[in-house]
């Protein structure tokens, strides 16, 4: 058999970021989709200032609100009402380190690509976004202020395909990544490398 091999390989423009409570909620998500905290620049927002049980979010696979799906959230107490009754909520106390073997996520973001695969952080809500179901392990030491996670199973638009990837958050301030994934059948096989710094994308197809 003849192999016959495609490769690609791209670079990563930079972002420029944009306010995210000023952005116009161009998608007209409700307020258990999303709610952000009160900004002078657009102090009419009907998505700003929250109230309980807004923007708790929840799991959707567009941006339309007919594919949202919001988690269960119900009001135990105001934070009125908790001062009146003499009450403090405790704080979260978390370990200096600690490995959560049971991380899952649906992580959200401005599509850059075909394939969804250049998860960059953005603080907006305009563009087309990216919906990808994501689990594996959260390994977190705050004595080195550095943080890394290994999603073993990655949602991907390529059909068959899982994506593995390791994302490191740096003790400088700064975030590196690689992932990977395949998909074999009898008659091609898909491999995508792909880091912080450069994407490769090979096709090899089986010819009689």
């Amino acid at each position: 058999m003849q192999q016959i091999g495609t490769l690609a390989l791209l670079t990563l423009a930079s972002t420029t970021s944009v306010s995210a409570v000023c952005d116009g909620n161009p998608h007209n998500w409700d307020r258990q989709r999303r709610c952000d905290e009160f900004s002078s620049v657009c102090p009419n927002a009907s998505w700003a200032s929250c109230e309980p049980c807004d923007g708790v979010g929840g799991l959707s696979n567009n941006d339309s609100m007919s594919s949202f799906t919001p988690t269960s959230c119900s009001v135990v107490a105001t934070p009125t009402e908790l001062k009146q009754q003499g009450k403090t909520p405790l704080l979260p106390m978390w370990p200096k380190t600690f490995i959560n073997t049971g991380f899952y996520e649906q992580q959200i973001f401005v599509k850059h690509d075909p394939f969804c695969l250049a998860q960059i952080p953005a603080m907006t809500s305009k563009g087309t976004h990216c919906f990808k179901n994501q689990q594996g392990t959260f390994n977190y030491d705050s004595t080195q202020s550095s943080l890394r996670i290994d999603y073993f199973k990655s949602k991907s638009i390529l059909p068959h395909v899982n994506m593995t990837e390791h994302f490191y958050h740096l003790a400088d301030g700064t975030g590196k990544f690689f992932l990977w994934g395949l998909l074999r059948n009898q008659n091609a096989m898909v491999m995508v490398l792909f880091s912080s710094n450069y994407f490769v994308f090979f096709i090899f197809f089986s010819a009689p």
